[in-house]
């Protein structure tokens, strides 16, 4: 008899009579198997077991040490935030404080500022005391158009447009104009030695509360107005000074 149609021989209890027909085709496995192997191990469920490898442990050696034990990390769990939301909003905000203490007064000072409602009025009184003593009145200059800086040490983009309100000052003077300055909000030392190191040749009113620039609506340094010789505002710029030199040429009546 050929022996690929040998019935699979099975087990049974003591006693029991075994009846089987021949196996035309091979048992679930590969093309060809016959009864052993891993043809025996699916139709003998019972005797499977005896002939599978046995298991090994992995080896220790391909896996990564740890640096802390699971005992350790068990004791010393990593705390995590309860409200992550809160946690992140609470950081940008401190992100933000950060970087706009440097300037506590300055919001956006690349923009011109220039609404109707703030010019076209009359300027209000100016009057106090300058960084080195002396007094200072705004009515002092009527009949003669008027800049007026508000400025501080502190602040960086009054430092970088300072050299240009020396150079129209210095423009202007012959023609009439004069300029003075507000300081507000600063140390009356670092104020001094800002006019020496820049070499500001009008004077200018100390106002360390700013009581002076909330008077004339001063959000921030550097804001640079025109008033004209009858006391009327007729620019506000914040940030810059580019419209000064034309409102100059215009009130004096020609380039």
């Amino acid at each position: 008899m050929n022996p690929a149609a040998q019935p699979c021989p099975q087990t049974g209890d003591a006693g029991d009579t075994v009846v089987g027909e021949a196996v035309s085709q091979p048992l679930a496995g590969e093309s060809g198997e016959d009864c052993t192997g891993d043809g025996e191990a699916a139709a003998h469920p019972r005797k499977s077991s005896a002939h599978r490898p046995a298991r090994t442990a992995p080896d220790s050696s391909l896996v990564p040490p740890l640096e802390y034990s699971p005992r350790e990390l068990a004791r010393s769990p990593m705390p995590m935030p309860k409200h992550p939301c809160r946690v992140a909003a609470l950081g940008a905000a401190a992100l933000t404080a950060l970087l706009v203490s440097g300037c506590s007064l300055q919001p956006d000072v690349s923009s011109k500022v220039q609404p109707e409602s703030r010019t076209s009025q009359p300027a209000p009184a100016l009057s106090g005391t300058s960084l080195t003593g002396t007094p200072i009145a705004l009515s002092a200059f009527h009949g003669h158009p008027v800049v007026i800086d508000f400025w501080a040490s502190w602040c960086g983009p009054c430092r970088a447009q300072q050299g240009e309100l020396n150079s129209l000052a210095s423009r202007f003077a012959a023609r009439g104009v004069d300029f003075v300055g507000v300081d507000i909000r600063d140390d009356s030392a670092n104020a001094l030695a800002y006019v020496h190191e820049f070499r500001v040749q009008y004077a200018s009113v100390f106002d360390p509360a700013s009581d002076d620039a909330a008077s004339f609506n001063v959000d921030a340094p550097p804001t640079t107005l025109v008033v004209d010789g009858s006391g009327t505002i007729r620019l506000r710029e914040l940030g810059t000074l580019v419209d000064v030199t034309s409102t100059l040429n215009s009130l004096l009546g020609g380039a």
